[in-house]
């Protein structure tokens, strides 16, 4: 017997606007997906690349060295991701999408040489692990929110300029462990660097000149020898909870800055700021020269 099918037309109509949507809705799932990607992207970790200049063949394994830091994707793979070599990508001059670790033998002051040889670099964050690095070359750029750490007993040299923008980036020396130290031979703009360490760890500035648009924050001991520092916002030592204190509440948040240097200058056009918030802050003149027009001081 054969069997017929009769179809309702008005059924058929009611379907056929669901079947002109399926192309809709596949479009927006797609657009749906795309936007889920980027917002990971933008929310994701930047990555930790470890410098490797010794040997870029070898793996996971770490040797330090010195050379170059810049963009070349071509023959520059200086950096280690934990499984082998790649090279230091950025978004842009003033937006990292790396954190930088220096780490390997310790070494001699000055051993290994990084040479900024291309554009401003970039960084999220970096860590000095080892002795015996010392950084040259083009302008380093630390932004919003970045860490610089020096690991207890370490030393370390910048010779470059040292930059960043009107945000907080904190400069920690030591946890807790043997002092450590930073020299600044370079000079440093912009930015509002706070220096922080629990443990006696030294921030020597040497460099030719600085000045700072942003309030600079002092928990450490700071020694300036050379050049003339001009600070046009806050100044501020022995402040706590104004910078990241690594062990913070085991110690009163020491401050001290020292001028030191026949050809050195500090110059405050702003409010000065010491021992505030139950903080501990000292100031010494040794030999320099000090202009303080500050508006205010607080203590």
């Amino acid at each position: 017997m054969k069997r017929t099918t009769t179809q309702n037309p008005n059924l058929m109509s009611d379907l056929q606007p669901a079947r002109r949507l399926r192309p809709w809705f596949k479009q927006m799932a797609s657009l749906a997906l795309a936007a889920t990607a980027l917002l990971t992207a933008a929310n994701s970790p930047a990555a930790q690349l470890t410098w490797d200049a010794g040997n870029t063949n070898n793996g996971a394994t770490i040797d330090a060295a010195s050379g170059s830091w810049n963009t070349d994707t071509t023959t520059n793979r200086n950096w280690n991701t934990g499984s082998g070599n790649t090279n230091w990508t950025q978004t842009s001059t003033t937006v990292g999408l790396n954190g930088a670790i220096f780490a390997g033998a310790n070494a001699a002051a000055g051993t290994y040489q990084v040479s900024l040889d291309g554009s401003q670099i970039a960084v999220t964050n970096l860590a000095i692990n080892a002795n015996g690095y010392a950084f040259s070359g083009s302008t380093l750029y630390l932004i919003a929110n970045t860490i610089l750490s020096v690991a207890d007993g370490k030393s370390v040299t910048f010779n470059n300029l040292v930059t960043g923008p009107n945000s907080t980036i904190n400069w920690r020396l030591g946890a807790g462990g043997a002092a450590s130290s930073m020299t600044l031979l370079g000079n440093f703009t912009s930015g509002q660097f706070a220096a922080g360490s629990t443990n006696g760890s030294t921030l020597m500035l040497g460099g030719g000149g600085a000045s700072s648009g942003g309030v600079f924050t002092i928990n450490a001991n700071v020694t300036q020898t050379n050049g003339t520092w001009a600070n046009t916002a806050t100044w501020q030592v022995g402040r706590p909870g104004a910078s990241i204190q690594p062990d913070a509440g085991k110690v009163a948040f020491p401050g001290v800055f020292t001028l030191d240097g026949s050809s050195a200058t500090l110059n405050l056009s702003a409010q000065m700021q010491i021992s505030r918030n139950g903080g501990s802050g000292t100031v010494i003149i040794k030999n320099g020269t000090a202009n303080l027009t500050a508006a205010s001081a607080n203590s």
